[in-house]
C-alpha cells in the first residue's frame, strides 16, 4: 500500500493511548489532516513541488531501533555537545548522553507526556505536520528551566536506515531568561520517509540558537516543520542547511505571542542530480516592536529543482515593526530550476521592511580572474561556490558549529 493510499486510523488509535487530553488533541489534528488532504500544485504553498513519487512510496516495515549503527559512519566532525541519538525515530539510550543532560534539564520521551500543554501548540496548515501531530509515537520533550544557560549545545542526531515511515515529534521549551543551543541533524541510508515536526517555545527573555543539518539519504523523503512560539523579549536564531534527500520540504512557521521579540532565520540549500529542495517560511507580525530577518541562499545543478517561498505579513495597528527578507540563488546548469517567491504584505504604517530575490550564474569575471592566476577551473568554481555559501555560514559565531554545518567535503562536489 502506497503512502497516499494508507489508512492511518489504526495507528492513530495506538498513538492516542496516552491520557484523554492528548488523545483528544491527536484526534483534532487527524481530522485537520483529513480536511486538508494531500497538497496540490494549485495551492500557492505547494506550487513548485512535485509529490508524485512520494505518493507512490511503499513502506516495507515498521521502524525498529538498530543499535549496531555506527555514528562515525555518518559524522566526521567532532563536536562538544550533549549527544542524543535517535535511530529510525527511536531514542538510543546506549549511544546518548542522557545522564549528564538530565542533571540540568528535564528530558522525557513522547510516550511519557502527560499534559497537552507540551504538545500540538499550533494549528497546522501543512497536512504532513497535522498528520505528524496526530500519529507520532516517537520524539522528545525537553524543558530547559528558567535561568538555566547551557554550557554546550544539545545535539539531536537522527539516523535512519530502514525502508520505513518515521513520524517524529519534538517539543522543546526554553524557560524565562534561559539560553540554549539545539542542533538537529538528519542522516541516513536506504529509502524512507522522515516526517518530522519540532515545536519550540521561548518564554520571556529566553534565547534559543537552533542549528539544523539535513543530509538524509539521496533516496529518502524529508518532510519537516519547525514551529516557534516566541514570548516577550525572546530571541530565536536559526541556521539551517538542506543538502540531502531525494525530496526535502522544510516549513518554518514562527508565531509572535508578545512584543519586543526578535527572529533571525538563516539558511543554505543545495539541489543536485534529480533532487527537489523546498523551503517555506511564513511570518505573521501581529505584535508591535518585533523584528524578523530572513537570509537564505541556494544552489541548483544538473536537473534539480530548488524552491524558496517566503511570506512576511505585517498586520494592521502594529507599531515599530522591522522585517527584512532576502533570497539569493545560483543556477549551475541550464537544465536546473530555481523558483523563488518572496512576499511582503504590509497593512501597517510604522514599519521598516524590505524583500528581494536574485537568480543568477557564477560570475564569469571572477571565474576568469581566478583562472588567470593559474587556478584550475573546477577549483576556481569551488572557491566561488564556497564564498557564496559562507556569506550565510560566517554569521555563526561558534567556529566548531560553523565548520559542522559548512563541511567543505560535503559542498565541494557541487
Amino acid at each position: 500500500m502506497t503512502i497516499a493510499e494508507r489508512n492511518y486510523d489504526s495507528k492513530l488509535v495506538t498513538a492516542a493511548a496516552e491520557n484523554t487530553t492528548i488523545a483528544s488533541l491527536r484526534q483534532q489534528h487527524f481530522e485537520q489532516y483529513q480536511q486538508l488532504g494531500w497538497p496540490r500544485r494549485k495551492q500557492e504553498a505547494w506550487k513548485y513541488l512535485d509529490l508524485a513519487e512520494l505518493k507512490q512510496f511503499t513502506p516495507l516495515a515498521a521502524a525498529t531501533t538498530n543499535n549496531s549503527v555506527t555514528i562515525s559512519d555518518f559524522i566526521s566532525v567532532q563536536l562538544d555537545v550533549y549527544l542524543v541519538v535517535l535511530i529510525n525515530g527511536k531514542l538510543s539510550t546506549e549511544q546518548s548522553d542522557l545522564d549528564a543532560l538530565k542533571q540540568i534539564i528535564h528530558v522525557s520521551t513522547l510516550q511519557e507526556l502527560t499534559s497537552a500543554e507540551h504538545y500540538g501548540m499550533l494549528t497546522n496548515h501543512n497536512p504532513f505536520a497535522a498528520l505528524n501531530t496526530a500519529i507520532a509515537q516517537y520524539g522528545l520533550y525537553l524543558n530547559i528551566p528558567a535561568g538555566v544557560r547551557l554550557n554546550k549545545p544539545i545535539h539531536l542526531l537522527h539516523i535512519s536506515d530502514q525502508v520505513a515511515e518515521h513520524h517524529i515529534h519534538h517539543s522543546i521549551r526554553v524557560g524565562e531568561q534561559a539560553s540554549a543551543a539545539i542542533i538537529e541533524s538528519f542522516y541516513g541510508s536506504e529509502s524512507y520517509i522522515n516526517n518530522h515536526l519540532t515545536e519550540l517555545s521561548l518564554a520571556s527573555h529566553a534565547s534559543l540558537y537552533h542549528y539544523r543539518k539535513q543530509l538524509e539519504s539521496t533516496s529518502a523523503y524529508h518532510l519537516a516543520s519547525t514551529q516557534i512560539h516566541a514570548d516577550q523579549n525572546s530571541h530565536y536564531q536559526l541556521f539551517a542547511t538542506s543538502l540531502g534527500a531525494k525530496l526535502a520540504r522544510h516549513d518554518i512557521v514562527p508565531s509572535f505571542i508578545a512584543e519586543h521579540t526578535k527572529l533571525d532565520l538563516h539558511g543554505f540549500y543545495r539541489a543536485t542530480g534529480q533532487q527537489q529542495q523546498d523551503i517555506f517560511i511564513g511570518i505573521n507580525h501581529d505584535q508591535s516592536h518585533c523584528q524578523s530577518s530572513i537570509d537564505f541562499r541556494g544552489l541548483a545543478d544538473y536537473n534539480a529543482v530548488a524552491n524558496f517561498n517566503g511570506t512576511i505579513r505585517v498586520q494592521n495597528k502594529t507599531l515599530n515593526t522591522s522585517a527584512h527578507m532576502q533570497n539569493k540563488n545560483l543556477l549551475l546548469s541550464p537544465t536546473a530550476t530555481v523558483n523563488t517567491r518572496p512576499n511582503l504584505e504590509i497593512y501597517a504604517h510604522d514599519v521598516q521592511c524590505s524583500h528581494g530575490a536574485t537568480v543568477g550564474e557564477l560570475d564569469e569575471q571572477a571565474l576568469f580572474y581566478l583562472r588567470s592566476r593559474g587556478i584550475p577551473e573546477l577549483t576556481a568554481k569551488a572557491i566561488l561556490l564556497q564564498g557564496f555559501a559562507k556569506a550565510v555560514f560566517n554569521q555563526i559565531n561558534d567556529p566548531s558549529l560553523r565548520d559542522y554545518l559548512n563541511h567543505e567535503q560535503e559542498l565541494s562536489h557541487v
